[in-house]
């Protein structure tokens, strides 16, 4: 974590790399068994107790199952009420079979290093605070983490937030889409496929229908817009007319209005596979959508700038069509989500195999420990420059909207 000199105030860049290395032990504990034992979204009890564990040994107040979810925790240090505010976001949910094959057993503990490392250097009058925020990947009912907080009002306060993902790559900000996923269920007739196929109303049928309609739609849509669907029902044997057929259809858009125009005709397209069928369909989003991440400008180059001082160097962007929950964050508290490269092979995938190995590594390790040093110290620039903080709120206010989390269900 060495780095050119730096202009901030004397001696803290020097504290915080040393407060990053006097956990480093603890934290690659929390690391290595987070990595070896990977648990899904409301169910990272092992991994969010491990972290608020952490930050508790080391003068955090923290509060546990926070905004309804207990995974979930919020940890302060500093002052209270405190003239300024700085926030880090961990996650630490594991995909379903495949384990952490997108990096939370790294993010989630660096952005706890980074909140201890900026704990050792707060300014008088000021306060650090870190979040649990469960659930991030979206094929867990109810995911979304960060919408939860959001509603509990725990970011309120706040003059900037932040954490750093784990990716192939040093980018200091990518495109970041806007998401939702629609659970289409059609319903028919049963009816025996040999002697009276004519009696039933094949919802199978209506499903595929469905999916050809999304498939000529795609052909159109413009750059930016992502529709991935499966089929999670298709019948339960092949003697019978199925009655029941289900799709899930993940959309992806730039923005939350592009979103809501792309879920129309999406659903367009099942209403016609139903009317072509004779079926029934009915539409669930089983999570609330998430929005497009707005980029601060401000906080990025103060991220930037300290990146520098030790030593990483991020591309200025790189577009990409992910999605986050802390997207929605960025319309409601000035936000920044830069990734750190885990070291190895530049072009690794997210969501794969030779990903999740990849952040087993020593070396993805030490990178994160480095990461952590620079979020604690941008943190600090925050904290320590009233004018950084108005720059970073009239940026927010100029660029951020607020979104809605709801659900929405209906039949159609």
């Amino acid at each position: 974590m060495n780095g050119p000199s730096s202009s901030l105030a004397a001696g803290v860049q020097d504290a915080v790399v040393a407060a990053v290395a006097s956990c480093a032990d603890e934290a690659r504990e929390a690391w290595a068994f987070t990595h070896a034992n990977p648990e899904t979204g409301f169910r990272e009890f092992q991994a969010s107790g491990m972290l608020g564990d952490m930050l508790a040994r080391h003068g955090f107040a923290v509060q546990r199952g926070v905004a309804g979810m207990p995974t979930a925790f919020a940890a302060r240090f500093g002052a209270e009420p405190a003239e300024a505010s700085v926030g880090f976001m961990a996650e630490y949910d594991a995909l379903p079979g495949i384990g952490h094959a997108c990096g939370h057993s790294l993010s989630g503990v660096g952005s706890v290093l980074a909140g201890i490392a900026l704990s050792r250097v707060l300014p008088e009058g000021t306060s650090v605070q870190v979040f649990g925020t469960p659930a991030e990947e979206a094929v867990i009912p109810g995911a979304g983490g960060k919408l939860r907080c959001i509603e509990a009002g725990l970011f309120d306060g706040l003059d900037a937030i932040m954490m750093c993902h784990a990716a192939a790559r040093d980018v200091l900000e990518t495109t970041v889409a806007a998401r939702t996923v629609l659970n289409l269920e059609f319903f028919g007739k049963a009816a025996h496929a040999g002697a009276d196929p004519h009696k039933g109303i094949n919802a199978l049928t209506a499903a595929v229908q469905t999916l050809n309609g999304l498939n000529g739609l795609y052909q159109q849509l413009t750059p930016g817009h992502r529709i991935n669907a499966i089929m999670t029902d298709g019948g339960n044997v092949v003697n019978v007319i199925p009655e029941h057929a289900a799709l899930a259809v993940q959309l992806r858009a730039p923005t939350r209005a592009e979103l809501d125009s792309l879920i129309a005709r999406v659903l367009d397209c099942a209403r016609a596979g139903a009317l072509m069928t004779g079926c029934r369909f009915t539409e669930e989003q089983p999570s609330p959508a998430v929005s497009d991440l707005v980029p601060n400008r401000p906080l990025l180059a103060a991220y930037a700038a300290n990146a520098g001082r030790l030593g990483i160097h991020p591309v200025s962007e790189l577009q990409t069509c992910i999605s986050t929950d802390a997207g929605t964050v960025s319309h409601h508290v000035p936000c920044i989500h830069p990734f750190f490269a885990v070291g190895g092979d530049p072009g690794l995938e997210l969501h794969s195999h030779a990903f999740v190995e990849a952040c087993g590594r020593e070396e993805a390790f030490r990178q994160l420990c480095t990461a952590a040093g620079v979020l604690a110290l941008t943190g600090y620039e925050v904290l320590a420059s009233p004018d950084l903080r108005k720059r970073i709120r009239d940026d927010f206010l100029l660029h951020a909207r607020t979104d809605t989390t709801s659900n929405s269900t209906r039949s159609l």
